[in-house]
């Protein structure tokens, strides 16, 4: 990433694209316990409260899940999902909720990656012409 790059970009995203990875990458498995907000924020020199952020984002697009007085767990399966994650040029703060009339990127993100997950082979399934439970 080149000097002026990094300096516009926000610190919190950039720790989040860079545990995203991890995450992708296998760096850190499904049902693996992300380190504490307090070691991340010893290893980066960031605040806890920008920690939090990036974890909370992570969260927020289904990449991981927060366990309360437990830690934050690694939640995502690549064979879950058909697409990649979003590359940098696609992140939610990039996308004008206003002009498109929708919503935030990560909430159609995490809401679809919960319906592939909760009704996997069942989404595509044609109900039998009276309606599905």
């Amino acid at each position: 990433m080149s000097r002026n790059k990094q300096k516009s970009t926000p610190a919190y995203l950039r720790l989040y694209e860079q545990l995203r990875s991890g995450i992708v990458d296998n760096i850190y498995p499904i049902g693996s316990r992300l380190p504490s907000k307090r070691a991340l924020a010893e290893q980066t020199g960031l605040s806890v409260i920008t920690v939090e952020h990036a974890m909370q984002l992570l969260c927020e697009e289904g990449y991981a899940e927060a366990r309360p007085r437990s830690g934050v767990y690694v939640s995502f399966r690549a064979e879950d999902f058909l697409a990649q994650p979003p590359s940098a040029a696609v992140l939610p703060q990039t996308l004008p909720s206003h002009d498109t009339g929708g919503f935030p990127f990560s909430v159609m993100a995490r809401a679809m990656r919960r319906v592939l997950m909760d009704y996997e082979g069942r989404l595509l399934t044609r109900s039998p012409g009276c309606g599905c439970p």
